[in-house]
């Protein structure tokens, strides 16, 4: 698959999903820009904490991260497994 059609495909996913919390806002009684003003400072800070932290401890914890990763993938095979087997 190209990855043009697969970031396009990602792309169509996220404005679908994006459209219907817009949806979801107009159906309660909320202000919409404050909404907006909260998700984006919240976003904004913790994509900075992110970065930092990844400039800081990227290269010591990289194999640790993987491990951690693969760890979790495993456990949450080992739930859903369970989960429908019994």
């Amino acid at each position: 698959m190209p990855l043009v059609v697969y970031f396009g495909g990602v792309g169509l996913k996220s404005y679908i999903k994006a459209y219907d919390h817009w949806i979801a806002f107009g159906l309660i009684d909320t202000l919409i820009l404050i909404s907006c003003l909260i998700i984006g400072v919240i976003t904004t800070i913790m994509s900075a904490i992110g970065i930092y932290v990844g400039c800081r401890g990227g290269a010591w914890m990289e194999s640790k991260a993987e491990i951690l990763g693969g760890v979790v993938l495993v456990g949450i095979g080992i739930k859903i497994l369970v989960e429908y087997t019994l």
